[in-house]
């Protein structure tokens, strides 16, 4: 029983650890999230359309990194969105 609760404590506390990163990434500047909710196939140009101006203060020739989580699991959309706090 004590291994079990102490597996338990483990995996609550690297899931906290995450949590507060992710707060700390969030916190900072010059992050921008877009949610997207349509076909798979009008993804990309959807993006395209936000994007072709470039980023908010940025312009469209400057350098990016960017990292998309994607689903077309109804229920996976819901667990990220109370997450994020993204409505579709």
């Amino acid at each position: 029983m004590l291994s079990s609760l102490l597996a338990q404590v483990t995996g609550i506390s690297g899931q906290l650890a995450i949590c507060l990163d992710l707060t700390a990434l969030l916190a900072t500047g010059g992050l921008h999230v877009y949610a997207f909710a349509g076909a798979v196939g009008n993804i990309g140009g959807e993006f395209a359309v936000q994007l072709s101006g470039g980023l908010p203060g940025g312009a469209p020739g400057d350098a990016c990194n960017a990292l998309v989580l994607a689903t077309t699991i109804s229920g996976t959309w819901s667990a990220l969105s109370q997450v994020m706090r993204v409505v579709p």
